[in-house]
């Protein structure tokens, strides 16, 4: 009997060592457990998060193609505009110096006139002397 109270003794030193190590092993388990889903928690917002930021910046993206577009039209309108500038300052060049070379020869013009207007008062003066 006395060996039966040592193994009753036993098994219930054992069953409580087994319990406690159950305990033990249960609660690590359920600590790694709520730290994976912290960890998975975590990704799941760090990907919503980047997620965000990626719709973000494809709206900023189209934003500034389009103006980048609308940039390139300005400055294609603008050589436009130039091109139109420097045709008009060619015409407005030519026209100057088509201008000048007119005022030269009527400059000329007067030059030999007020010659001849000269020679005729001289004729006339010889020829109210001569009357």
């Amino acid at each position: 009997m006395g060996c039966l109270l040592d193994l009753k003794v036993f098994v219930t030193i054992f069953v409580i060592v087994i319990a406690v190590l159950s305990v033990v092993f249960v609660y690590k388990f359920n600590n790694k457990a709520s730290v994976a889903r912290q960890e998975l928690n975590q990704e799941r917002y760090s990907r919503m998060i980047a997620e965000e930021n990626i719709e973000k910046n494809k709206a900023a993206l189209q934003s500034l193609r389009a103006e980048l577009a609308r940039a390139k039209a300005k400055v294609k309108m603008t050589k436009g505009v130039l091109k139109q500038s420097v045709t008009v300052n060619k015409g407005l060049k030519e026209r100057l110096e088509t201008a000048d070379l007119v005022r030269e020869t009527l400059e000329q013009k007067i030059i030999e006139l007020e010659e001849i207007a000269t020679e005729d008062d001289m004729a006339e003066a010889v020829v109210d002397e001569v009357y």
